[in-house]
C-alpha cells in the first residue's frame, strides 16, 4: 500500500481537478491531513486502518494542546473528506469519520474598522516606504476598501483586469466563483497611479550580485600596513629577512632587464589589463545610494591578517561580510555559498549556488526590508 504522504498526495490532485478547491484551501487540507498522518504514525496505526475511535483521540489530544474549536473543526472536515474518497476510491470498505460529530464553531460578530481607523490605514499606506512601495501599498488599500475583495482574490487578480481605467472588477472567488464589484474613484486613481509606474519598469523586485565588490575600494590605511608587516615578522622570524632580500634581488634583476614585473606577466598580463582598465572607467562614477532591495552572494571570507576587528586578504585589500555595500544599500542580504570568487559559478558549487538564488527570488517581496546576514542552509 502507498504511503501515508503518497494517499494524501492523491487525494489533494483529486480535490484540485474534481472540485476545483482554493488552492489555500488545497494547502490547508494537506497540511491538517499530514498532522494527523504524523500522530497516527507516532502511534504506530495505519492511515487507512483508522478506526473512529483513533480519529476521536486525535481530536481529544488537539483540545487538550490548546487548539481553539474552529481548528479541530477544520482538521475533523479535512479528515472527513479524506476517508470519503478513500471510500469512494475503494481504498477501504468504509468511512470511519461519518459518524463523528465535531466541535461547535464559536460565534463571532465580524470585527470591523471605524472610518478614522480606516483613514489612518490608508495614510499609512501613502506615507511609508519607497516611493515604488507608497503607490504600490496604496493601490492594494484602496481596492480592498473599494471593493471589500478577499486578500487572496486582490493578489490573484491578472494585470489585465486592471487596464482600460475599469469601472468594474471581475473576481474570481472560492470554488471558482465570480463576481463584478465596483471601484471607487480614489481606487481608480491609485490603480492608474500603480499601472503607470509598473509600465514605467520603475518598480524593481530585487537585485542580486555574485560577490561583487565596491567599483572602488579603500586602500589599506598606513598604520594597517605596519600591523601587517609587524605580523609577518613575527611569524616568520629570521626567516621574513631572507625571504625579502631574496625577493628584493629578483626585483632589481628583472627592471635591469628592462621588465619591471616577474615572469609571469605574460600569463597575467590580460587579466590585469582588463581589470585595471575596468577599475579606471568605474572610478569615474558615483555610488549612489539605493532603497530597494539587493542579495549578495559570495563565497566565505578568506583573510591572511586580521588587525582589530579588519580583516585583509592576500591581495592586501579590507574584507566586509557585506563587501562594504551596506552604506550604499542599507536593505542588504548577504548569503554565503561554496568555492571562492572563481569556483562559486563552476560545477558543484553553481548548483548550490542556483537553488540559493532561486529560493530567495521566489520569496522576494515576502519578507520586511530589514538589513540582515545569513549564512543559507543546503
Amino acid at each position: 500500500m502507498n504511503s501515508a504522504h503518497g494517499l494524501i498526495a492523491t487525494f489533494e490532485e483529486a480535490q484540485a481537478a474534481e472540485l476545483d478547491a482554493a488552492r489555500n484551501t488545497q494547502l490547508a487540507y494537506t497540511r491538517d491531513l499530514k498532522d494527523f498522518a504524523a500522530s497516527l504514525k507516532a502511534r504506530k496505526i495505519d492511515i487507512l486502518a483508522v478506526q473512529q475511535a483513533d480519529i476521536e483521540d486525535y481530536l481529544i489530544d488537539l483540545d487538550a494542546n490548546g487548539m481553539s474549536s474552529s481548528t479541530r473543526a477544520r482538521r475533523l472536515s479535512a479528515i472527513r473528506q479524506f476517508y470519503r474518497f478513500a471510500f469512494e476510491e475503494g481504498w477501504r470498505a468504509d468511512n470511519p469519520a461519518i459518524q463523528i460529530k465535531g466541535p461547535g464553531r464559536d460565534k463571532r460578530l465580524p470585527k470591523t474598522l471605524t472610518e478614522d481607523e480606516v483613514d489612518r490605514l490608508l495614510s499609512a499606506a501613502e506615507t511609508t516606504g519607497r516611493q515604488a512601495d507608497r503607490v504600490r501599498n496604496t493601490c492594494l488599500m484602496e481596492v480592498l476598501y473599494a471593493t471589500g475583495m478577499r486578500v487572496t482574490e486582490l493578489v490573484s487578480l491578472p494585470v489585465a483586469a486592471a487596464r482600460g481605467d475599469p469601472r468594474m472588477l471581475l473576481i474570481r472567488g472560492k470554488g471558482g466563483k465570480e463576481r463584478m464589484v465596483p471601484l471607487s474613484m480614489p481606487a481608480r486613481a491609485a490603480l492608474a497611479a500603480w499601472l503607470k509606474l509598473r509600465d514605467a519598469g520603475e518598480e524593481v523586485a530585487a537585485l542580486v550580485m555574485l560577490d561583487t565588490p565596491l567599483p572602488v575600494r579603500p586602500d589599506i590605511e598606513r598604520g594597517d600596513k605596519i600591523r601587517i608587516k609587524l605580523q609577518d615578522i613575527a611569524a616568520k622570524g629570521p626567516k621574513y629577512a631572507v625571504e625579502w632580500a631574496q625577493s628584493r634581488i629578483a626585483w632589481e634583476i628583472e627592471k635591469r632587464r628592462g621588465r619591471e614585473d616577474t615572469a609571469d606577466q605574460g600569463q597575467q598580463f590580460h587579466n590585469l589589463a582588463i581589470q585595471d582598465a575596468f577599475l579606471e572607467s568605474v572610478g569615474a562614477y558615483q555610488v549612489k545610494p539605493w532603497d530597494g532591495t539587493l542579495a549578495l552572494f559570495r563565497p566565505p571570507l578568506v583573510a591572511k591578517w586580521t588587525v582589530g576587528d579588519r580583516l585583509i586578504s592576500h591581495e592586501r585589500v579590507y574584507l566586509y561580510d557585506d563587501n562594504d555595500w551596506t552604506k550604499f544599500v542599507p536593505h542588504i542580504e548577504v548569503f554565503e555559498v561554496p568555492g571562492d570568487h572563481d569556483s562559486m559559478v563552476l560545477e558543484p558549487n553553481v548548483r548550490v549556488l542556483a537553488a540559493r538564488i532561486r529560493r530567495y527570488l521566489e520569496r522576494t517581496g515576502e519578507q520586511p526590508l530589514t538589513p540582515t546576514y545569513q549564512q543559507a542552509a543546503e
